[in-house]
This record gives C-alpha cells, sequence and structure tokens, in this order.
C-alpha cells in the first residue's frame, strides 16, 4: 500500500499535519515494523494481515463532532493505492468514504 491520503469534509485535520494545501490531500502514515509508530508512507502486506492507522483531527473538535461526522460517512474520502504483487502486477487505487 503506498500514497495513503485523506481529504476531510465536516472535520479539519491538525495544524502540524503533512499534505498538499491546493489539493487538500492530507497523508496518513502506517506503522514502522521495529516499534510500530506511524511514520511509514508504504506498508507491504502480507497474506491474512492487516495494518491499522489513525486519520489525524484538529484538537478543536469535539468527541460528539468526530463521532456525528463518522456516524454520518462525513469525516471524509480516503484513497489508497494498492500494488498486487503477483507474476503480473495490479495496481488499484482504493477509496473509501469515512
Amino acid at each position: 500500500m503506498s500514497s495513503a491520503y485523506i481529504r476531510y469534509r465536516d472535520l479539519r485535520p491538525p495544524p502540524e499535519v503533512h499534505g498538499d494545501l491546493p489539493s487538500k490531500e492530507i497523508e496518513i502514515k502506517f506503522p514502522d515494523p521495529p516499534n510500530r509508530n506511524l511514520t511509514e508512507v508504504e506498508y507491504l502486506l502480507r497474506h491474512k494481515e492487516n495494518v491499522q492507522t489513525i486519520i489525524p483531527l484538529d484538537p478543536t473538535h469535539s468527541d460528539q463532532q468526530a463521532q456525528t461526522a463518522l456516524s454520518r460517512n462525513r469525516v471524509g474520502s480516503l484513497t489508497v493505492t494498492c500494488t498486487w504483487l503477483q507474476e503480473k502486477p495490479i495496481v488499484e487505487k482504493l477509496r473509501r468514504r469515512l
């Protein structure tokens, strides 16, 4: 998985996140294998493995605001490029509304 980003809808990112301001694409990071800190922009998933990450939110949002946006699928749109490694690799963009 690579090139993971979110475009926010009803919520805002925290001011210190990395992203592209004109496109409003905010970078999502994956855990590094040794200590699980969210520092990696690419992640290799092996068969039947899963990975977790976080969507950073502006700390001025209340828990209620975040829960309401999440229940209404209005947090934003998450996009990840997935490359399926096989004899002839397949590249797909996965998009999900959160």
